[in-house]
């Protein structure tokens, strides 16, 4: 939301907003200097346990639609590793050169591509090389 030049923020209100939420903050470091070190492994694991289970709450569920289309964008992505693993067997040839030994799987490879920050195959670059 953009402010219109009609439109005014209440600036009292938004000082104590914000000094409220930098107590909050000031006083959540505060128990975790106090506590830290204190939990045990189970207490920990309960904690993150009722953690996980309210962000669980918060999030929306997929419609019907949503979950069809994730699971045929997955299936389509295992089908393209399964076509390039078995392209990379047929011609015996690791996927780039690189100084880890030449060997990046299938899978990796994809997602590298997928992400373009791969280098031309003609260059003769690979992905370890962009460190450089």
């Amino acid at each position: 939301m953009t402010l219109k030049p009609s439109m005014t923020l209440d600036k009292d209100l938004y000082r104590r907003a914000y000094e409220q939420h930098r107590r909050w903050n000031e006083a959540e470091l505060a128990d975790r200097a106090r506590n830290a070190g204190k939990l045990s492994p189970a207490e920990a694991w309960k904690q993150y346990l009722a953690l996980v289970e309210f962000c669980w709450k918060l999030y929306p569920q997929q419609s019907e639609w949503q979950r069809e289309q994730k699971l045929a964008d997955l299936a389509q992505y295992h089908e393209r590793v399964k076509r390039l693993e078995a392209w990379r067997r047929a011609r015996g040839k690791t996927t780039c050169s690189s100084p880890q030994g030449g060997r990046f799987s299938a899978r990796t490879w994809l997602s590298l591509c997928h992400r373009r920050r791969h280098c031309s195959a003609a260059v003769g670059r690979c992905p370890s090389h962009l460190r450089r």
